[in-house]
């Protein structure tokens, strides 16, 4: 719909300040609707979105203005990094999150050696988007292996994987090792995260081991990418006292 494109364009300008005034004020509706191309209707509309969703704020006589001009970008520690919709139910936040693909594909050598399987063997691929308030923020994609799982292609995995596999399989996750690459997207990423080929993105590759009916196996592994230009990360570092 026209007025959801024009409010992800208006969000780019509150994330990159282009067109923003020193004080958050953005251009007025005339100007955004002749700089879509769209009527003032549908910006207002769009507007009107972003006003709910507590990015802007309308002010009687003045105009509409970011709310918080200071901290645009969503924050997320890089220690407790999760592709689950709690975290941004933490943040106040309406997550959606939505399964692309489901199904079983033959394991390339990577795969086949992160999950200690033969290439060429059966993997469950999944692929799931992450939103939040309408926005995407991550994609997800992700390998299991259902000689593991018996009938895992038939689950419902509009929840969180790890969770899944333990109410149904008794599997229990014990670590995941992650590795951080700041990439460009391929064509079909950025297509479904809605971004450019030219937005950097932050590349998370993970494998979750854990233990089921006693042995050590991987569960999942799996690669996530992250927007930059909606989110950022940090972390804390603690220093020992020097007496």
């Amino acid at each position: 719909m026209k007025h959801q494109s024009v409010e992800q364009d208006i969000y780019q300008m509150l994330l990159t300040g282009a067109g923003v005034s020193q004080d958050g004020r953005l251009p007025s509706e005339r100007t955004l609707a002749e700089q879509f191309g769209v009527s003032r209707t549908t910006v207002r509309r769009a507007i009107d979105e972003l006003c709910l969703q507590g990015w802007l704020i309308r002010r009687h006589g003045r105009g509409t203005f970011i709310k918080n001009i200071r901290d645009m970008r969503l924050s997320q520690s890089i220690f407790s990094v999760t592709r689950c919709a709690q975290h941004y139910e933490e943040l106040g936040m309406q997550p959606q999150v939505t399964v692309l693909r489901q199904e079983v594909v033959p394991a390339n050598e990577t795969i086949a050696s992160y999950l200690r399987i033969r290439s060429g063997d059966p993997v469950l691929l999944l692929e799931k988007l992450y939103q939040a308030n309408r926005m995407i923020l991550n994609l997800s994609v992700s390998y299991l292996v259902p000689a593991d799982f018996p009938g895992v292609e038939r689950l419902d995995f509009s929840t969180p994987i790890c969770e899944v596999l333990r109410a149904r399989y008794g599997a229990v996750p014990r670590k995941t090792e992650n590795t951080i690459e700041a990439v460009l997207p391929s064509e079909e990423i950025a297509r479904r995260l809605h971004i450019t080929r030219q937005t950097p993105i932050l590349l998370f590759e993970s494998l979750t081991t854990g233990i089921m009916d006693g042995r050590s196996l991987p569960l999942e592994y799996y690669k996530t990418y992250h927007r930059t230009d909606i989110l950022r990360f940090s972390f804390e570092q603690m220093h020992e006292a020097v007496e």
